[in-house]
């Protein structure tokens, strides 16, 4: 079997923002007075988790590129139409104020203050004119400045392998479902009946940050995980991940069954996207039951395996061997 090389990640051409930290908790040198260990609020709605508080925001994606945006593709900076845009289109000046969800999270902790939009109404006006006898009916349309009805909030979706791992692994999250707490093996039930696969891409997703690796949902390319390093904002993903739960003597029922022609499809993808194929596989004791599977802390027991899936290319081969 041939040894797996290592391809440095793939650095992003753009990058407008800083690397800060890996995780949202104080660590090392960060750890001191000045930095509190923050316990960071979400709530469990419809099979979903949800953080809604700004700040919790901000620290999540920003320290480690916990979850997404529900109105953004990836951080949350979701804006609704812009009034001093909407303005030029019409050719009229005004100062108004840019309207973005931040800001108006912000005006709704501050309570009193409110934000406005431009209304275009139309109103109706009896004219007469001089050649006609009889008065006529005339709509106008003007810009009016009205306070903003619909406020529109953007909040973190958290998967549910981060929402755990924040839980389980870090401490530093709550999730609350109908105003109260959930336990941790309370979490890992639920989880498992949302998501039946839960188990097995979790160990995963815990395996891979512990490394140092940004885990994000694969499901673009037909995987379990990609992994990024520092971030998706810094680097292109390195590694598509299947993740498979075996036991010891690799039998069970696969989650994945594939056939060579649907394994060779799935590199195939891969490579065209410039990532490796990554076969994961979690290994646990034949002796291991479903009783003791009801508790994450069975993942003390369990073993990961790592394979590398690369397809061989006669031509390529034949080339690299010639130049030696």
């Amino acid at each position: 079997m041939a040894e797996a090389v290592f391809h440095a990640p793939k650095r992003k051409r753009r990058v407008y923002e800083t690397y800060e930290s890996p995780l949202p908790i104080p660590f090392g040198q960060d750890h001191g007075p000045q930095k509190e260990f923050k316990i960071f609020r979400a709530e469990m709605i419809n099979n979903n988790v949800i953080v809604r508080n700004a700040e919790d925001i901000e620290q999540l994606y920003g320290n480690g590129y916990f979850g997404k945006g529900i109105l953004s593709r990836s951080r949350p900076s979701f804006t609704i139409s812009d009034p001093k845009v909407v303005a030029k289109w019409k050719d009229v000046k005004t100062n108004m104020p840019i309207i973005t969800s931040k800001s108006l999270l912000h005006a709704g902790d501050k309570g009193p203050d409110h934000e406005y939009v431009l209304v275009e109404e139309e109103e109706c006006a009896m004219s007469k004119r001089e050649d006609a006898p009889n008065e006529e009916l005339v709509q106008r349309k003007r810009l009016i400045c009205r306070r903003n009805p619909y406020r529109i909030f953007e909040y973190l979706q958290l998967s549910l392998e981060e929402a755990f791992f924040l839980v389980y692994a870090l401490g530093c999250l709550s999730i609350y479902y109908e105003k109260e707490p959930l336990t941790i093996v309370k979490l890992w039930k639920a989880f498992t009946v949302v998501q039946p696969t839960f188990r097995t891409t979790y160990m995963a997703y815990h395996y891979f940050r512990s490394k140092g690796w940004v885990p994000k949902v694969g499901l673009k390319y037909g995987t379990d995980l990609l992994l990024y390093r520092k971030g998706p904002p810094f680097y292109h993903a390195s590694y598509s991940v299947i993740t498979e739960l075996v036991d010891d003597h690799f039998e069970g029922s696969l989650r994945r069954p594939f056939s060579w022609k649907s394994l060779a499809a799935l590199s195939r993808v891969s490579v065209n996207v410039s990532k490796e194929l990554m076969l994961c596989y979690l290994i646990k004791p034949s002796t291991m039951t479903d009783k003791e599977m009801e508790s994450p802390e069975c993942m003390k027991r369990i073993k990961v395996q790592e394979v590398i899936l690369s397809r061989w290319v006669s031509s390529r081969e034949r080339s690299d061997q010639d130049e030696l």
